[in-house]
């Protein structure tokens, strides 16, 4: 693909972010020079992008229906805190209806909305998500990707989109679509990968063509038209809600901060690694090694280090649309099959609900068996 311009600003100029990893798995990220936006330069092709999303992100990245469900509802209270301490009058959540998820995935923010009394659709590009989110949650969901899906315009009273603005070639244009979309007023809710907590998934990526700091998605929200209600960090993610309102130039970012950052960033991210395979490294030998979590973190901890190296003898997750499937060499069975774990330690191979799946595995703890976190969140 040929080099192309900022996607917020146009400028040609713009500095490489120099990064340990393939291009070919996190892309080649610039910041630019004149508004401090992060992107991909040159783009990875439609066609590359499409292998990529086939082997590499298939759907079974998600936590357990329990686990989605919580944040689901953790999403939902940020809205209505958001809503509750903007300026003007209170805005009630069903006064919301019709609600549109973009990227709506197995559907779990749509089911809440609607035992709220919201009405709440969503689209999905994903087939298998899409017939899960109908199927098991309840929702309307067309099977498209945004582009793909009719337009209509002033018809809802919000859009939400989560993890999903920064895999558009354009997100600025999928941000004016929204806007066009939404009525006088009507509210926006976006959370997207930021650079604060450094974990082991990269929030760099071959399918993340745009990555966000707080300053350039509050600019991008205001040149799509958006006037910022909230803005802040949540771990690993950035959190915003705006409102319908009028176009505005906003203030650019200073890049080399944000380049400063992001370099940072990619440092901690290294430390974190090499804190992780320490710990891994102090299994080998052990007898019986467990598992706890299918999804893309054990993926990319296999590449750091071969879990291979390690007497694994089981894997498992909470999810049902995991259990069953072969992942290194072993069947993905249910947490519950650990009642009757004879080994040493399991590995909690999970970011997001690390404390979480310890607190539910604390009865193997006082069985003597060792609790492995990757992550220190202390």
């Amino acid at each position: 693909m040929p080099l192309r311009n900022c996607p917020l600003c146009a400028s040609g100029r713009y500095q490489s972010i120099p990064n340990d990893d393939a291009v070919e798995k996190v892309g080649a990220n610039v910041i630019c020079l004149q508004c401090g936006l992060i992107y991909h330069n040159p783009v990875m092709s439609p066609q590359a992008m499409a292998r990529y999303y086939a082997q590499e992100f298939s759907g079974h990245y998600h936590e357990s229906k329990e686990m989605q469900q919580g944040l689901a509802q953790r999403r939902l209270s940020f809205l209505q805190k958001a809503l509750e301490e903007a300026p003007g009058p209170d805005v009630a959540l069903a006064s919301l209806s019709p609600v549109l998820e973009v990227g709506c995935a197995y559907g779990d923010f749509l089911a809440a909305l609607m035992q709220q009394g919201v009405e709440a659709e969503g689209v999905e590009a994903s087939q298998q998500l899409a017939q899960i989110a109908r199927r098991d949650r309840g929702v309307q969901v067309n099977n498209l990707s945004y582009e793909q899906s009719p337009q209509r315009p002033e018809y809802f009273g919000m859009v939400a989109s989560f993890h999903v603005l920064e895999h558009f070639y354009d997100p600025l244009a999928a941000l004016q679509r929204m806007w066009r979309e939404l009525k006088a007023g009507g509210v926006l809710y976006v959370v997207v990968p930021t650079l604060a907590e450094s974990q082991l998934a990269q929030v760099f990526k071959a399918i993340h063509p745009t990555t966000f700091v707080a300053e350039t998605l509050a600019l991008m929200l205001n040149r799509a038209g958006f006037e910022v209600l909230s803005l802040c960090e949540q771990g690993y993610d950035l959190v915003a809600v705006a409102r319908k309102g009028q176009k505005s130039e906003g203030t650019a970012a200073d890049a080399g901060k944000i380049f400063s950052r992001a370099t940072a960033y990619l440092k901690r991210r290294r430390d974190i690694i090499d804190g992780m395979v320490k710990k891994l490294q102090a299994l080998e030998g052990v007898p019986g090694v467990a598992i706890y979590g299918a999804g893309h973190n054990t993926l990319d901890l296999n590449e750091v280090f071969p879990l291979s190296r390690l007497d694994v003898v089981g894997v498992y997750d909470a999810d049902p649309q995991k259990q069953g499937q072969p992942l290194l060499g072993q069947t993905i069975a249910a947490p519950a099959a650990l009642q009757h774990f004879g080994g040493t330690a399991v590995i909690i191979s999970s970011y997001q609900f690390q404390e979480e799946i310890a607190a539910q595995l604390h009865y193997l703890e006082q069985r003597g068996v060792e609790l492995i976190k990757l992550y220190d969140k202390s």
